[in-house]
């Protein structure tokens, strides 16, 4: 770790978060140190804390939170505490691969992560940092996961590492590029990919296609399936409990029906040798 992240690292997490906070702004930055996370989240560094501490990281024009390890805690410790060496783990909406690298380092050498993206920028980014970290396990797709095979337009937001499906509305677009479309049935019956044994979903509400697209896989791979909401549980939840999977809510010890807005939503399947004891953890992480 260099001299500059080890300091960053041993800053109160409450500054490093509030300095996340603050992505994008000006140029003329009121914080010293908040102009320095600035610099360094645009170049190669260590992430400081987190489950991803001493990877090395570039968040690109991405959340400042990825490169500082605060982003997603609770997601970052449900992934420590379900991965294991030789695993193979779906990294769906990968962004600039935060969470692909955490993965990659949990699952090992024997193990796999398949980042799917659509965005090139995005795409690129994690290539580069799987590269600086030698993750020869990360498999980098520009592809957009959905409920059957072709292509679609998406609309790319003033965030410029955030895209959705064209057709669903939103008043911040930017522009709409052309992509392919996959369905995880479709990659593992052509071998294409591996089968998983965790599939992470966060691509801002096409989720629902996406588990629509994985039905096969659900019914014979049997993975856990761990899905960022985006006011979508009126229809992800009723698929998942139709696959026979019983899903809790991340850092709450509420039944799934109480899941609303932005919840992360873990489904194991029922007949998991360690339901209860796996949804106790899970509800038990901290955001």
């Amino acid at each position: 770790m260099g001299i500059v992240a080890f300091a960053i690292s041993r800053l109160p997490r409450p500054w490093l978060k509030a300095a996340a906070r603050l992505r994008h702004g000006n140029s003329l930055l009121a914080s010293p140190l908040t102009w320095v996370v600035h610099r360094l989240a645009r170049a190669d560094g260590v992430i400081p804390c987190g489950v991803g501490q001493g990877l090395r990281f570039n968040a690109g024009q991405s959340h400042l939170a990825y490169g500082l390890g605060t982003a997603e805690p609770a997601v970052q410790k449900a992934l420590q505490l379900l991965l294991r060496p030789g695993m193979v783990a779906y990294d769906v909406g990968s962004n600039v691969g935060f969470l692909s690298v955490i993965m990659a380092r949990l699952v090992g050498p024997t193990g796999q992560v398949i980042c799917f993206d659509p965005l090139p920028a995005n795409a690129q980014q994690t290539a580069h940092n799987a590269r600086i970290n030698g993750f020869g396990n990360m498999v980098v797709r520009q592809e957009a996961i959905c409920d059957h095979d072709g292509m679609a337009d998406l609309s790319v937001l003033e965030d410029p590492t955030w895209c959705i499906l064209a057709k669903l509305d939103r008043a911040d677009v930017v522009a709409t590029i052309n992509v392919p479309m996959r369905t995880i049935d479709s990659l593992v019956q052509a071998q294409q990919t591996p089968p998983p044994d965790l599939i992470k979903l966060d691509i801002e509400r096409a989720e629902v296609g996406a588990i629509m697209g994985a039905t096969q896989v659900l019914e014979k791979s049997r993975p856990l399936v761990l899905v960022e909401l985006h006011d979508t549980q009126q229809w992800v939840l009723p698929l998942l409990e139709k696959a026979r999977y019983q899903v809790c809510i991340l850092g709450k010890a509420a039944p799934a029906a109480a899941a609303t807005g932005q919840d992360h939503v873990l489904a194991i399947p029922q007949e998991h040798p360690n339901l209860s004891g796996l949804t106790e953890q899970l509800q038990s992480l901290e955001h």
